[in-house]
Parts: C-alpha cells; sequence; structure tokens
C-alpha cells in the first residue's frame, strides 16, 4: 500500500505530460488485455463499438496523449465498470468501449459505457474530486488522476448516467497532427521558461 501511495505522489507531482502519436488502436488492445485476467472480470464481456471505423483505418489512427497516462485512464475506467457490475450482481454484465468523432473538432470522443447500478443523484461531478470515493475500500485518486491526465491532454472528461441502465465515462483525445505538436512544443517551451525564471529568482 505504501508503493502505491508513492507512486501516486510522484505522478501527481509530475505535472508534465510526454504527448505524441499514439497508436489508439494498440492503446485499447493493452487496455482490455490487462484488465481481463482479473478474476472478478471474467463474467464481464467487453466489446468495442467502432461503428465509423476509426480502428479499421490504413494507417491506423493516431491521437496525441501521454501513451502511458491515457492508458492508465482508460484501464482505471473499465475495472471501475467492471466493478461495478460485477458489486452490483447485474444479470448480464457488460462494458461497452464506444468510439466517436467530435462534430466540430480534430478530437476522438471514447467512453467506457457499463450496464451496471449507475451514479448516484448529484456524483457525476463529485467522483472526479480527490478523496471521493463510492467504494468500501479506496484512496479516491483514480477518477481525480483521470480528469488531471485528460485536461493536461487539452482534452475533457465527463461521466453520467444511462438512461435505461449503468452509466458512462467520456473522454477525448486529440487526433494526431502537425498543428497539435506544434502547440505541443509552444506550451513546453513556454513551461520551461517559467521553470527557468522561478529557480534564477
Amino acid at each position: 500500500a505504501s508503493e502505491v501511495i508513492f507512486n501516486l505522489r510522484d505522478f501527481l507531482h509530475d505535472r508534465r505530460a510526454r504527448l505524441g502519436a499514439t497508436d489508439l488502436g494498440r492503446m485499447i488492445n493493452h487496455a482490455t488485455q490487462l484488465v481481463q485476467p482479473r478474476p472478478d472480470s471474467v463474467a464481464v464481456r467487453i466489446t468495442i463499438d467502432d461503428e465509423l471505423g476509426l480502428l479499421k483505418q490504413d494507417p491506423p489512427l493516431e491521437v496525441h496523449v501521454d501513451r502511458v497516462q491515457t492508458t492508465y485512464v482508460l484501464i482505471n475506467l473499465l475495472v471501475n465498470a467492471i466493478e461495478a457490475c460485477t458489486q452490483a450482481q447485474t444479470a448480464e454484465p457488460e462494458v461497452r468501449i464506444q468510439l466517436q468523432r467530435h462534430p466540430s473538432k480534430p478530437y476522438v470522443v471514447l467512453s467506457v459505457i457499463d450496464n451496471g447500478p449507475g451514479l448516484p443523484a448529484g456524483d457525476t461531478e463529485a467522483v472526479f474530486k480527490r478523496f471521493f470515493t463510492t467504494k468500501k475500500k479506496g484512496f479516491g485518486f483514480g477518477l481525480a488522476i483521470c480528469r488531471d491526465v485528460i485536461d493536461r491532454q487539452r482534452g475533457q472528461i465527463h461521466a453520467q448516467n444511462n438512461p435505461t441502465a449503468g452509466c458512462s465515462f467520456t473522454f477525448c483525445m486529440l487526433v494526431q497532427s502537425e498543428e497539435a505538436e506544434e502547440e505541443t512544443r509552444l506550451r513546453e517551451n513556454a513551461a520551461d521558461q517559467m521553470l527557468d525564471e522561478e529557480t534564477t529568482r
């Protein structure tokens, strides 16, 4: 437990995201493979809803993210969804990864959708606050870190209850482009300059 706390502390203090081109399909496959071996996920079906064929593009679709941190976000959302379905003893538990394009901006929109019990009323925003948790065992760090990661990547993340059952966590990722790379370079240069100014005071 102490190692986990130290890792979380280091993660929270490391505000510099290492943004770059990341194969979206490989990242999703990696995350789903890591959560599948969990003993409590055996009966939970994970499916991918990719009606637009974003994962079938050639060359593969790339997003402009920190690969390691964004994989963490996806794993966290998948594990939460699996646990929600399992603990609620949902009759036919299912977790769905849905992929869409933003209608007007160069973003891929990814949703993790479950058919579990959903979130308590009023908790769709509170779940992202640090130390907030609905679990009996938990530190309340996971979703707060997820929001921190997505914010630093110039994206957004939100939660909502589904009309029928369960809830959805949705976040967006910039599509890889020269413009995204250039903006990242400008932001990093500005951050380095601010750091230099602070250290010379």
